[in-house]
Parts: structure tokens; C-alpha cells; sequence
């Protein structure tokens, strides 16, 4: 078995990733303007955070000020690629079966670039502790 590619969050704990996601987000889209377009993946985004606790989306998990303002400016389209990556560490919550295991799912939204090297940017400042959530080994 292949060793998985590694990371480290902010407090240095060692982080797996399981799995990466490249979408076209305007995959089967004829027409449309740009402010449809702000309000549709905000919606999306907005609807994926109330629904998924372990879901973190870089730029409106934390308000980060640099993505929020870009996705702000409805005069330019939004990125056009979107990265879903499934990460996971032995770290468990105190009280928890130590068999079991932590995972987090990450998104961003970029034009282009090296998803891993970002994924690497991202890791860097998240708090793994408050955003991941316990999964149990089953067996």
C-alpha cells in the first residue's frame, strides 16, 4: 500500500489527506451573468455549511477577508475551479475511542494552480481540532 501524502495544521498535528476533487463549477452552464453566478455558488456554499459540520470552505469558514472581498466583486466572474479534498488524522477529541480517527473536508475555489501545494497553505493556519469530527473505527 501506497504511503499517504502528508500535512501539518497550525498546531503541527499530522494530517492525511485521503482524497482530491478538481470540478469545472461551470460544467453545463449555456448562459448567465456574473452576479447569477455570485449569487448561485453562494447559495450552494451557504447550504453545504448548514448541512455538513465537518465541511470547511476556505474564505467563508473563517471570513477570510482576501477571498471574501474577491468573490465580492460582482464585475469579475467567480473562480472557475473548485477543490474538494478529504483529509484525516489519528488525533481524537479526549473521551473518544483512540481506534477511531478525525477527518475534515476542505474546499476552496481557485482559476488555477497546484491544489497540493495550497492544500499545504490552507492546512497551515486551520485549527484541526475545532473544525474535524470524530469517526469511529469500525471493524
Amino acid at each position: 500500500m501506497k504511503k499517504l501524502r502528508t500535512y501539518r495544521d497550525k498546531e503541527g498535528l499530522l494530517v492525511e489527506l485521503l482524497s482530491l476533487n478538481l470540478r469545472y463549477i461551470y460544467e453545463g452552464v449555456i448562459e448567465g451573468s456574473r452576479s447569477g453566478a455570485h449569487y448561485v455558488f453562494r447559495s450552494e456554499i451557504d447550504r453545504e455549511l448548514t448541512e455538513n459540520s465537518s465541511l470547511y470552505v476556505v474564505g467563508f469558514s473563517e471570513k477570510d477577508q482576501e477571498v471574501e472581498n474577491r468573490w465580492a466583486d460582482e464585475k469579475k466572474w467567480p473562480p472557475h475551479e473548485e477543490v474538494t479534498v478529504r483529509c484525516r488524522s489519528k488525533w481524537v477529541p479526549e473521551g473518544k475511542d483512540p481506534l477511531g480517527s478525525t477527518i475534515m473536508t476542505i474546499r476552496w475555489y481557485q482559476d488555477e494552480g497546484d491544489p497540493f501545494s495550497y492544500l499545504s497553505k490552507v492546512l497551515s493556519k486551520v485549527d484541526w481540532m475545532r473544525f474535524a469530527i470524530y469517526k469511529e473505527f469500525i471493524d
